[in-house]
């Protein structure tokens, strides 16, 4: 069985204690612990580019043609300065 890649981790002592605290809390390792996170991680990046459903995306496309065609438009410098002002608000 081929061995799984090793990767070196330099931490801060706050983060390697935060850490060795969250893996005494949950009762794991430290090194499980932390590919747990990776993992995890990774996970909520591959769910990020999935949020709205097909058919959802197809439906505000849809009813943007539709705007676009009967003529529901606004023009392009309007919308950004208004979002501008949004900004500076913020």
């Amino acid at each position: 069985m081929p061995s799984s890649p090793v990767i070196e981790l330099s931490l801060n002592a706050d983060s390697y204690a935060r850490l060795q605290d969250e893996a005494m809390r949950r009762g794991t390792d430290l090194t499980i612990l932390v590919q747990e996170l990776v993992e995890d991680y990774l996970n909520d990046l591959d769910d990020d580019f999935e949020d709205t459903p097909e058919d959802e995306i197809l439906a505000g496309f849809q009813q943007g043609w539709h705007e676009a065609m009967t003529g529901k438009t606004r023009p392009a410098d309007e919308v950004l300065e208004e979002i501008r002002k949004a900004r500076t608000y913020e």
